[in-house]
């Protein structure tokens, strides 16, 4: 981050989120390989290969890891937090930042795809195609049942989360912040003393910045907004 910048953490967390972005794409080098037939997509610098039952599970160690190494880069906090506590906040943290950051991508990258998912970095899988899924599943895997479970678990959730954050258009400063704040969520400051105590003074670190971002854009009035922002991420929590 610029020694001159007014918002050094946001810069981090937005320097942190690329590394983050980086790890899991070569990650998955090796767990996406295509099949004769599939449909790949190319967007900007990434390449979507169809997501397979064979993947999910070690494309979510990689972004597991990835999430590990954004936290380690941008905030001293969690460095210094041992290994059990910091792999607490990843497994709590995770289920916040995964479809928040997947809703991110998704609206850029797929804006007019409503059928869009993104199980991984460089997965997809469409509404309309989730049987694919299950190509390569064990036989004794009860398929039909597998599907139908995704399909109203996504239904519930996701296609509402994306409209949600569609309709709010975070701008990518904004996203930075929640990302940061999804970190530190609420689940994390009811462990213990310590961990309150960090949590609580990274997101008033973050939304100090916010403030100042807010205030160089011109906009002084801007409580509603931080309202909106904030029963995004209560969405997904």
């Amino acid at each position: 981050e610029s020694a001159f910048s007014v918002t050094p953490l946001l810069d981090k967390i937005k320097k942190g989120y690329s590394l983050m972005c980086i790890i899991r794409k070569a990650g998955e080098l090796g767990t996406c390989v295509a099949s004769p037939g599939d449909v790949i997509i190319r967007k900007g610098n990434v390449e979507y290969t169809p997501a397979t039952y064979l993947n999910l599970m070690p494309n979510n160690r990689i972004c597991v890891g990835a999430l590990k190494e954004f936290a380690n880069f941008a905030f001293e906090d969690f460095r210094n937090l041992d290994e059990d506590s910091k792999n607490f906040v990843i497994r709590s943290g995770r289920f916040v930042i995964c479809p928040l950051d997947s809703s991110y991508r998704i609206t850029h990258n797929f804006p007019n795809d409503d059928s869009m998912r993104l199980p991984g970095y460089t997965t997809y899988v469409r509404m309309t195609d989730l049987e694919r899924l299950l190509d390569n599943c064990p036989d004794d895997v009860d398929k039909e049942g597998v599907v139908r479970e995704v399909r109203k678990t996504i239904a519930r959730g996701q296609e509402v989360l994306r409209r949600n954050y569609v309709r709010i258009a975070p701008t990518d400063t904004e996203f930075t912040a929640l990302f940061g704040l999804a970190l530190w969520n609420d689940e994390i400051m009811t462990v213990n003393e310590n961990l309150l105590r960090i949590s609580t003074r990274n997101r008033a670190a973050i939304m100090k910045e916010l403030h100042v971002y807010y205030t160089q854009q011109g906009q002084l009035d801007y409580a509603e907004r931080l309202g909106n922002l904030f029963c995004l991420l209560v969405n997904y929590q």
